[in-house]
Parts: C-alpha cells; sequence; structure tokens
C-alpha cells in the first residue's frame, strides 16, 4: 500500500502480509491520497483524512483485472 500527500511532499509504504493486512505506522495527521495496488487487479485510489492520536481501519476491496 502506497499513502501519499496530493502534494506529494512525503510518501508512506508498507506491504501487507499474506492475509492482506497492513500497518502504516506514524503517519502525521492530514489529507492524503491512498493507493492500493496488486499485480492482477485494478488499482484502487480513494482521499482519506487521517486524524490525529487515532488507529484508522481501511477496507479495500480489489476487482480482478482480467
Amino acid at each position: 500500500m502506497l499513502l501519499r500527500i496530493p502534494r506529494g511532499s512525503v510518501a508512506y509504504y508498507s506491504v501487507s502480509t499474506d492475509g492482506g493486512t497492513y500497518v502504516v505506522r506514524d503517519v502525521k495527521a492530514g489529507e492524503y491520497d491512498v493507493l492500493v495496488r496488486k499485480v492482477g487487479y485494478h488499482p484502487y485510489t480513494a482521499r482519506h483524512v487521517f486524524s490525529p492520536q487515532t488507529i484508522d481501519t481501511l477496507r479495500v476491496l480489489l476487482r480482478a483485472s482480467y
């Protein structure tokens, strides 16, 4: 998974586990574009606002690209 600030000044990266879960630590509060990619699937993109002092959970369902 890739998180990036729309202006491109900082990028946060994470790779999911075999079960599809991931953790991205130390993301500063603010508005981010979220990009989730996996080979063989259409990418998922959305804008998300991360709040300070919270744990955010995002559920993403990818569509096969065959």
